[in-house]
C-alpha cells in the first residue's frame, strides 16, 4: 500500500511530540485550520503556500503569549 500523505507530515508530528502541543492548536496555529493535521493524517494533500505557512511556523521562533499579555494587564 503506497503512503499517499503529505511529506510536511512527518516534520509535524516531529513538532507536535518536541513541543507537546495538540494537533488542533497546532493546526489553528499555523494555518488557522483545527481540522489540518487530522486532515494530513487522513491524506490530505497541501498547496505549496500552506506547506509553506506550516513550514515557516515549524522554523520559526517560539513565543508564548499569554492572552491577556498584548493588552498590557
Amino acid at each position: 500500500m503506497e503512503d499517499k500523505s503529505d511529506p510536511v507530515l512527518p516534520d509535524v508530528e516531529a513538532f507536535l511530540s518536541r513541543e507537546g502541543m495538540s494537533a488542533t492548536a497546532f493546526g489553528k496555529a499555523a494555518a488557522g485550520d483545527p481540522r489540518l493535521v487530522h486532515d494530513l493524517r487522513s491524506g490530505r494533500e497541501l498547496r505549496m503556500r500552506t506547506r509553506a505557512r506550516i513550514c515557516a511556523f515549524i522554523e520559526g521562533p517560539k513565543v508564548a503569549i499569554r492572552p491577556n499579555q498584548e493588552a498590557g494587564v
